[in-house]
């Protein structure tokens, strides 16, 4: 009975291991291209993206990287919209020189 626990134990371990492995190297891969999910860019904003999936480490580095100051929940419109859904996304509030 002990045996087969450590087996079925040692099999979840290396599933775990395997599918944390994929989503590190799928999110790696995905931004080493140089795709960062950008939806649009005003004059004193980027919009990323809505996706909670996503690394935000890697937003966050992009965002300084443009010298801006990173959102986690900002507005997808740009800031002289008259309407606009309320709809968190990833943003850089860019820092005007």
């Amino acid at each position: 009975m002990m045996k087969k626990t450590i087996i079925f134990l040692s099999c979840e371990l290396i599933l775990l291991f395997a599918l944390s492995f994929w989503w590190v190297s799928a999110q790696t891969d995905y931004f080493s291209k140089g795709k960062v999910p950008i939806l649009h860019i005003y004059g004193d904003k980027i919009v990323y993206t809505s996706d909670r999936n996503l690394d935000v480490y890697l937003l966050e580095a992009d965002c300084r990287r443009r010298g801006g100051k990173f959102n986690r929940c900002g507005s997808v419109c740009p800031s002289d919209a008259e309407v606009c859904p309320s709809i968190c996304a990833y943003t850089c509030e860019l820092i005007k020189k």
